[in-house]
C-alpha cells in the first residue's frame, strides 16, 4: 500500500475513534466543533452533524445520575434515575463490545471494566432484564436449564465499594439470589474502560482491533442533527 494512502487511512480511523469515544466530560458544543473538523466534507454535504451513538448514550446516563458541572448547583435536589441508568449502561456496554471490541462483550467487561466473572457479567444483564420485563422492578426469574430449579434473582441498588457483588448472606425458603449494584460506580467504571480502550485503539500497531473498529463503526447510523436549511 502506498505510504500516503496508509497515513490517510490511519488518520480516518483515528478521527472516527476520537468521535466515537468523545470524552463525556466535554460538552456537546465541543463535540460538534470536533465533528465539523474531522467530518468536514460530510458535514457540508449533509447540512448537519451526527452524534456518536456511544457519546449520545453516555450523555443520557450522565443526566440520569446528575453527573456533570451543569448539575453542580442543583445536584442535592435531584433524585437520580438509577433504574434508567442501569438500562442505558447495559446498552452502552453492548455498543462498545459489538462495535469497538472485536464483537466480544464479555471480553470488554473482563479486560477493561475489571468485571472478571461470568456470573457478575450475566447478573448486570439480568438487572437490565428485571427492570424492563418486571414492570420497572428489581426481580426476575432466571430461566432454568434442564433439570434445574427456577431461581428468582433480586437486585439491590446502593453505594458500596465496587460495581456489583452477590450478597451471600441472603437466604429464602425458595431458590433465590440477591445482587447489589452501585449505579454510579457502574457508570464510572464504564467511562474509564472506554478511555482505556480508546487509547489502545489509537495505537497504530493494534492492526486487528483497528480494522474491526473501522469495519463495524458506521457513522451513517449515528444520530443526525440537521443544522443547515436549504
Amino acid at each position: 500500500m502506498n505510504k500516503n494512502v496508509s497515513i490517510s487511512i490511519d488518520k480516518e480511523i483515528d478521527d472516527l475513534i476520537n468521535l466515537f469515544f468523545f470524552h463525556p466530560h466535554r460538552s456537546r458544543d465541543d463535540y460538534i466543533k470536533r465533528y465539523k473538523i474531522h467530518q468536514k466534507e460530510r458535514y457540508n454535504r449533509e447540512g448537519g452533524y451526527r452524534y456518536s451513538n456511544l457519546f449520545f448514550c453516555v450523555q443520557n446516563i450522565k443526566h440520569c445520575l446528575g453527573v456533570g458541572k451543569e448539575f453542580s448547583t442543583i445536584r442535592k435536589r435531584i433524585s437520580p434515575a438509577h433504574f434508567t441508568s442501569i438500562i442505558l449502561c447495559n446498552i452502552a456496554v453492548q455498543i462498545v463490545g459489538r462495535q469497538a471490541y472485536i464483537g466480544n462483550i464479555h471480553g470488554f467487561m473482563k479486560e477493561y471494566m475489571n468485571i472478571k466473572t461470568k456470573e457478575h457479567q450475566t447478573a448486570l444483564r439480568e438487572a437490565r432484564n428485571a427492570i424492563e420485563h418486571s414492570g420497572y422492578s428489581l426481580y426476575i426469574y432466571k430461566k432454568p436449564k434442564v433439570n434445574e430449579l427456577k431461581v428468582k434473582l433480586y437486585f439491590g441498588l446502593g453505594m458500596f465499594d465496587g460495581v456489583i457483588a452477590r450478597d451471600k448472606t441472603w437466604k429464602r425458603s425458595y431458590p433465590s439470589k440477591l445482587y447489589l449494584i452501585n449505579p454510579k460506580e457502574l457508570y464510572s467504571c464504564f467511562k474509564s474502560a472506554c478511555q482505556e480502550l480508546k487509547k489502545d485503539l489509537l495505537n497504530h500497531s493494534n492492526l486487528k482491533q483497528r480494522k474491526y473498529f473501522k469495519d463495524h463503526v458506521d457513522i451513517d447510523r449515528w444520530i443526525f442533527i440537521r443544522e443547515k436549511t436549504a
